[in-house]
């Protein structure tokens, strides 16, 4: 028998079956190299011992920010899961329950409304490590808050509650992939939890110089009816934009991109960008509010759009007045012509993308941004004609053609100007009627109204 078959090792043995094999090892040289083997293997087992223990310890980490729909039903859990003594810190959240017009109506003169009271929670804050289970594995959570920086504070009155919220984040520490995945099948049936059932809301953004989104907390929504716009109008575009919404499959079989755009164009007043918010809230579409003149270069543009999901609203107002949209001139600082192309009709415009761009003067917009494909639906919105200022009348008396209110006879009159007349008396519908009919009467008429 040779040295090596008398060293042959063993299926699944240890460092062991090496004092045997020591013995009938003949030569100086053959010993050193067992001794050493000897060694080796023991070195490997104790490291793969380890290793086997310490796989299931590796630590994982989970991170929900504050500005995620379901963090305050994790905050809600995460308060459960303390016991009271151990709550140190609390955050004081209330919140009224946002309604729409419907659910408003208009009391008669002299009654009292009585209005629900506020939904007031309190939700564990602490920054201290709590440990919980989560489907029989242990978990330790914390509230994270990042820092602005040495020296630097959060100042609530200057960059409001989003700011707030998008510093803070829960953190679940799990420990190995076990922990991890309990983590997150716990999370997944606590987000369906949260959002089954509930009503579709839309959530609101604006960018911010700095090339973030900035969430709009709580934003109301707005019925399409409280939109008076000219018979056919409103149900045009709304089909319209139904009919884009579900031609998903049709546009990705011919391979066109899957992106709309609509330009609403017309004095300022007359609900432009009250329909897009309306038409976002109908179809349960998030709104991006782009503020373009305060963007210092394309890739900030870029940069942002990355940000936005599919099958979202992002709203351009009063593109007029952006030198990127009049001019070829792309010299100046800010975004440019190519970009603002790019960004409504280009590799980086996202999928589902429907754009609503605004304007008070048509004309003076750059022909390529108003061909098809990067305004796919133009509309004219002008001053109320008598149809449109009797429904105006209609939705703030709440009552259909019990208040008739003066004939026009071709006074220049915007929707906001009428209702901005009516804004005192909303809760008196004699008070309102009066106030519209005289505004009515003083409007312009005529070369006046130019």
């Amino acid at each position: 028998m040779s040295v090596t078959e008398r060293l042959a090792v063993p299926e699944n043995a240890g460092a062991g079956w090496l004092r045997p094999a020591l013995a009938l090892a003949k030569g100086p040289r053959t010993l050193r190299a067992a001794r050493a083997l000897t060694v080796g293997l023991a070195v490997y087992e104790v490291g793969k011992k380890a290793y086997d223990k310490g796989r299931g310890r590796i630590t994982y980490t989970v991170s929900v920010p504050a500005a995620d729909e379901v963090y305050d039903a994790i905050s809600d859990w995460l308060t459960d899961q303390v016991p009271a003594r151990s709550r140190r810190a609390l955050t004081i959240r209330t919140r009224r329950r946002a309604s729409s017009y419907d659910d408003q109506p208009i009391e008669p003169e002299g009654s009292s409304r009585q209005t629900d009271p506020p939904d007031m929670r309190a939700l564990y804050d602490g920054t201290v490590a709590q440990n919980v289970r989560i489907a029989g594995h242990r978990v330790s959570v914390k509230i994270n808050q990042k820092s602005l920086g040495e020296g630097l504070t959060l100042s609530v009155n200057t960059h409001g509650d989003s700011w707030s919220r998008a510093m803070k984040s829960v953190e679940f520490t799990c420990y190995g992939e076990r922990s991890r995945d309990a983590v997150l099948a716990f999370l997944t049936q606590l987000a369906a939890e949260r959002l089954a059932g509930s009503e579709v809301r839309p959530r609101m953004w604006i960018a911010t110089r700095w090339g973030e989104w900035r969430r709009v907390r709580e934003v109301p929504l707005r019925s399409l009816d409280t939109v008076i716009l000219p018979a056919d109008q409103r149900e045009r575009i709304v089909a319209d934009l139904a009919g884009f919404l579900a031609a998903e499959g049709l546009y990705s079989r011919v391979g066109i991109p899957w992106h709309h755009g609509l330009l609403f164009h017309g004095p300022p007043g007359c609900g432009k960008t009250s329909l897009a918010t309306a038409l976002a809230g109908h179809f349960g579409l998030d709104v991006h509010l782009l503020p373009l003149s305060d963007l210092e270069a394309d890739a900030h543009l870029m940069g942002l759009l990355a940000n936005v999901d599919a099958r979202s609203v992002l709203i351009l107002e009063d593109i007029d007045v952006v030198h990127a949209a009049t001019t070829r001139d792309d010299d100046r600082k800010g975004v440019t012509l190519s970009g603002l192309l790019n960004a409504l009709d280009g590799i980086a415009t996202p999928h589902g993308l429907v754009t609503v761009m605004t304007t008070n003067d048509l004309a003076s917009l750059d022909p390529a941004l108003v061909r098809p494909g990067r305004a796919d639906l133009v509309e004219e919105f002008g001053p109320l004609d008598g149809d449109q200022a009797q429904r105006l009348g209609d939705l703030v008396t709440g009552s259909t053609n019990r208040y008739p209110l003066p004939a026009l006879n071709g006074a220049h009159l915007t929707h906001a100007e009428l209702l901005d007349a009516a804004k005192p008396h909303l809760d008196d519908p004699v008070a309102a009627h009066r106030a519209l009919s005289a505004r009515i009467l003083r409007a312009p008429v005529g070369e006046d109204a130019r």
